[in-house]
């Protein structure tokens, strides 16, 4: 139960990364609840979000930033 509320409350976090970033947080914080929901191979809770997030932050950075008037 814990560990439910630990990937929402990142997930949630890396959308509001993103938006003080200039991009969709609605995007970004459903990209980390998904990848959250596919690393559950990993057996350790902690390390599955950790994994997610630095994920989710290394694309986020990779991919270029918006222009005007479209959503990344």
């Amino acid at each position: 139960m814990f560990e439910i509320g630990l990937v929402l409350t990142a997930s949630a976090a890396m959308g509001k990364i993103a938006d003080a970033d200039g991009r969709s947080a609605a995007k970004w914080g459903f990209l980390t609840l998904g990848l959250a929901r596919g690393s559950l191979v990993v057996p350790l809770p902690f390390l599955r979000v950790i994994m997610a997030v630095a994920i989710a932050f290394v694309i986020m950075k990779m991919v270029p930033k918006p222009r005007s008037g479209r959503l990344y």
